[in-house]
């Protein structure tokens, strides 16, 4: 019975070792450089709105 049950849930380890692996290669580079980009846009925007507005 256990061999079974081994046998049974060994496609769904497979499938979650999978998908770490996408994660820490693909989207975790992909997000972070993607809050990068949204940082670098507001700090540009706000000190373009800084200098019409002349904020200290």
């Amino acid at each position: 019975m256990k061999k079974a049950i081994a046998f049974i849930l060994l496609p769904l380890s497979i499938l979650i070792t999978l998908l770490q692996a996408m994660y820490e290669s693909v989207i975790e580079p992909l997000s972070t450089s993607i809050g990068n980009g949204i940082n670098e846009l507001l700090t540009t925007n706000y000190e373009f709105w800084k200098k019409v507005f002349r904020w200290k």
